[in-house]
């Protein structure tokens, strides 16, 4: 007895829409996150993501994770925050009083602070050098050091961010 091809090809059709459902109903969908950042400060991500490649570290994921307001933050003397709970992404706030106050290196000082918060998983350090400046971005700001964030110190302080992750 000869089977008709058609019937075969059915078959294998069959078999095949079959296998496609199981794959296709076994697949969660993706969660698709998509991050705010306030345009002015778009900048600084780069930089950050930049500045940690130089010292072979990749943040580009973990940085595309992290929402960014400018906006007015109530509580007094705080110029910077990140928050986070384990429903939704990192999210940064910035004052807007201070930053529209602040020079260019006092605005990549708090957003680099902030996203060493967001995105390394750092906590405050308040060590200070024989002079009593900070020798850390991570400096609390209710520490006795002082935040002396230059030209002149910039690049050690962000080789000691970024190392800060190892």
């Amino acid at each position: 007895m000869t089977k008709n091809p058609f019937i075969k090809l059915k078959s294998l059709l069959f078999t095949f829409m079959g296998l496609s459902f199981l794959v296709l109903s076994a697949c969660e969908p993706e969660t698709i996150v998509i991050s705010v950042v306030d345009t002015p400060l778009q900048a600084y991500f780069n930089r950050f993501i930049d500045e940690a490649a130089i010292r072979g570290l990749d943040v580009t994921y973990a940085t595309s994770q992290v929402d960014a307001t400018i906006s007015d933050i109530a509580e007094p003397n705080v110029i910077g925050q990140c928050s986070w709970n384990q429903t939704h992404q990192h999210s940064i706030t910035l004052d807007k009083n201070y930053w529209s106050k602040a020079n260019e290196l006092q605005r990549e000082f708090v957003v680099f602070h902030e996203l060493g918060h967001c995105v390394l998983g750092l906590d405050h350090v308040d060590n200070t050098d024989a002079y009593g400046n900070c020798t850390s971005i991570m400096t609390s700001g209710t520490g006795d050091c002082r935040v002396l964030y230059t030209n002149n110190n910039r690049s050690r302080l962000l080789d000691d961010l970024f190392e800060m992750t190892d």
